[in-house]
């Protein structure tokens, strides 16, 4: 098995029961019905992915390992939200600006219409 398969996963392990605890302990101090554990979740982990990969530019140390450990695996077991924003980023970085927005955007509500189908589709019909 290749290596950065298991440094991935030890990540997601990571970063998907850090995702557990945030969850547990924020939805306890949330107050309404907005859900905002999971805005912070997504904020916290968007800001730590750009964290990693403007480190992993700027240091040689940060080795491509550490980049998958620390962005694909810890981060993106933490949130995907995280991937989308940095995608987003990347984009308007290089200019794409177009691009970004259609990303965004399409982004954003092809994957809640995707979740509403999902949805309708387990829930209102009969197995």
């Amino acid at each position: 098995m290749n290596r950065m398969w298991i440094i991935v996963g030890l990540g997601g392990f990571i970063g998907g029961a850090a995702r557990h605890f945030w969850m547990t302990w924020g939805t306890r101090l949330s107050i309404g019905a907005f859900p905002w554990a999971l805005m912070g979740l997504n904020v916290l982990g968007s800001l730590a992915i750009g964290a990693v990969f403007g480190l992993s530019q700027r240091y040689q140390w940060f080795t491509p390992e550490w980049r998958l450990l620390l962005g694909a695996g810890v981060c993106g077991g933490f949130t995907t939200f995280s991937a989308f924003s940095l995608e987003t980023v990347q984009l308007l970085q290089r200019g794409e600006t177009m691009q970004a927005a259609l990303f965004a955007l399409g982004s954003v509500a092809l994957c809640v219409i995707g979740t509403g189908i999902g949805l309708y589709l387990t829930s209102t019909h009969p197995a």
